[in-house]
């Protein structure tokens, strides 16, 4: 049973949002911290597309979600028409706003000092 170690990772940071706080707003919100660390804190570019195949959220339901943390002041969203391959192609590129993660945690989790207390010092760090 040592394999339950691998996913009782993702259920314990699940079961700490808020039960009115949709899931893929949950993985929507994890991913952006994600890929804003992956980036080394600059803006990062992700497709509709992208955001349906790699987090299995829906176009309509992702700019509800997008719409929802740019109002909270978490991100702001640059959309960028490319005419790459032969199509015009749209790219939305993200910016999130460090200060603004502690705030939206405190919307989203339970209990967010943990989180807060575990992010603080990486958002920090340069």
């Amino acid at each position: 049973m040592k394999d339950n170690n691998l996913f009782s990772i993702n259920l314990l940071n699940f079961i700490n949002y808020r039960s009115d706080v949709e899931c893929d707003k949950r993985v929507f919100f994890e991913a952006l911290i994600i890929k804003y660390l992956s980036f080394n804190k600059k803006s990062f570019f992700l497709s509709k597309q992208e955001i349906r195949n790699e987090l299995g959220i829906k176009r309509t339901r992702a700019e509800s979600i997008i719409g929802e943390f740019t109002q909270m002041g978490l991100i702001a969203v640059k959309n960028v028409k490319s005419s790459g391959n032969l199509r015009p192609q749209q790219v939305n590129y993200f910016t999130v706003f460090p200060e603004k993660i502690p705030l939206v945690a405190q919307k989203l989790l339970l209990n967010s000092t943990d989180f807060i207390n575990r992010i603080k010092p990486i958002l920090k760090e340069e």
